[in-house]
């Protein structure tokens, strides 16, 4: 789970293993906590994108694309997303297969971008850094998809997913300052083909959650 904090809203991205988990997680856990008095949700179609930056510009890796994996893929992702660090060994004993196996698989996602393994620091904690969360409507016959492209091609745009609501998509931009960020949203994002329309939410604070703790 990661919580955003977006200047007066509060933004919490769930992360659920199917739709009867993620409605009781909203309606009896998240609706019930102390001061929330209204919710507005966008389901999760796509993870479209995502590259863990904590610093604006080009970066020579490029970031991780949704790519259907095998069941023994996804179960030793899982294990080593509470610890990158951990060892094959410890890993093949948690799925049930050889640490070779282990190894093979591992390298495969990673040569694939279906994985990455990295230091994970909040954006927020380095100086100078403006952080906003961006919603975006795509054009009436337009496809989402081509827009959903440019953004993970942008070199400040560390996140894109493809969801449903009053967006069609939302994205992460990572920036050196307030003024950085405007010029990017002015240069880059509305010169952006068939889009009709966005809403900038400027990040207060943010807070990380491991998976599954």
């Amino acid at each position: 789970m990661m919580k955003r904090w977006l200047g007066g809203l509060g933004g919490v991205e769930v992360i659920s293993k199917d739709r009867d988990t993620l409605r009781d997680a909203i309606e009896r856990r998240i609706g019930a906590v102390a001061g929330v008095q209204s919710m507005e949700i966008f389901p999760g179609f796509s993870l479209f994108y995502q590259k863990a930056r904590f610093l604006s510009g080009p970066s020579e890796e490029g970031g991780v694309r949704t790519v259907p994996l095998q069941d023994v893929d996804k179960q030793i992702a899982l294990a080593l997303s509470g610890d990158g660090r951990l060892p094959f060994r410890a890993v093949a004993e948690t799925v049930g297969v050889s640490e070779t196996q282990v190894r093979a698989r591992v390298t495969a996602m990673l040569e694939s971008r279906q994985m990455s393994i990295l230091a994970i620091m909040n954006p927020l904690a380095f100086r100078e850094r403006s952080v906003a969360w961006l919603g975006l409507k795509i054009a009436a016959g337009s496809r989402s998809y081509e827009v959903a492209d440019r953004l993970a091609n942008e070199e400040h745009v560390s996140y894109v997913f493809m969801c449903g609501g009053r967006f069609d998509i939302f994205a992460e931009l990572i920036c050196d300052s307030d003024e950085h960020l405007q010029d990017v949203v002015e240069t880059r994002i509305r010169s952006i083909e068939h889009l009709m329309s966005f809403e900038l939410f400027l990040y207060i604070d943010l807070h990380y959650k491991l998976l599954g703790s």
